[in-house]
């Protein structure tokens, strides 16, 4: 092996014997002799070594650390290559498994429950024929479980506003949406001084107290001391039925400075149906 680096553009590694390249490069090239390199058919001094027999060197480390640099990177691109097939793969068998757990058709019915179990004949506007629906208001009625008024009167320093509450539920387990009209009229003449509304939801026989309030100045007649006919009437609608036995109760009140509230359920007793 000689002194100089291997001829070829980019190689460290040093020459072979004397010949200008190295045992990589030698191949296809021919020696580059050096500079002060005698010419062979010249005498040469006695002990000097023959250009053409070189003594054998063992190749520089750093020939082969080049090769084994350029296996290893090699090898590198190929386990890029199976590492990415293998997570392509992977990343595949993923989202078919989401795909199928998303977009599966569920073999078991889809069930919607609005608090009517047993009662529950449909959707409203479906189109079809009433008479295919189950209509819950023939085992099931309106009830007035309680009814009172108060008085706030307004010799007493108060508001003058009279306040009427009920309590109106159903006797079976089912939800309705319920539509209460209060009329209040003079005992005397049955002139309407107040007409109120209220809508409201009640479950079976929940305790669900509603109010209105007819205020001392309105129209089409004050809230004065007095003698009054109050009328409660309240219809319920379950699914696209409503009730066939509206309920209606009906009582006669007196209020002033010294009668401020009372029962509405002495003309027609609550809790049974009017």
């Amino acid at each position: 092996m000689g002194n100089r680096r291997c001829a070829a553009e980019g190689c460290n590694a040093l020459e072979f014997r004397s010949e200008g390249w190295c045992q990589r490069h030698r191949g296809g090239n021919d020696p580059i002799l050096p500079a002060n390199a005698p010419n062979w058919w010249e005498e040469q001094p006695e002990g000097a070594p023959l250009l053409a027999t070189p003594p054998l060197q063992p190749v520089e480390e750093e020939e082969h650390s080049h090769i084994r640099m350029q296996a290893a990177e090699e090898k590198s691109i190929g386990a890029r290559i199976t590492e990415g097939v293998l997570g392509l793969f992977f990343v595949i068998a993923i989202f078919s498994g989401t795909f199928e757990t998303s977009y599966a058709p569920d073999s078991s019915p889809t069930v919607i429950s609005n608090g009517n179990e047993g009662f529950n004949p449909g959707t409203p506007g479906s189109g079809l024929a009433q008479d295919t629906y189950t209509n819950p208001w023939n085992d099931c009625s309106i009830v007035m479980y309680d009814a009172w008024w108060s008085y706030y009167p307004a010799a007493a320093n108060d508001s003058g506003d009279l306040s009427i509450t009920w309590d109106a539920d159903i006797n079976c387990p089912i939800a309705a949406d319920m539509y209460a009209t209060i009329t209040i009229e003079t005992a005397s003449e049955n002139d309407t001084v107040r007409v109120l509304t209220n809508d409201f939801w009640t479950y079976s026989d929940n305790w669900d107290n509603m109010s209105v309030f007819a205020t001392a100045d309105g129209l089409p007649g004050q809230i004065v001391d007095g003698t009054y006919t109050i009328s409660i009437l309240v219809t319920g609608t379950h699914s696209i039925y409503r009730t066939n036995a509206p309920l209606f109760l009906q009582a006669s009140i007196t209020i002033g400075e010294d009668s401020t509230t009372g029962s509405l359920c002495t003309d027609h007793p609550c809790g049974i149906l009017s």
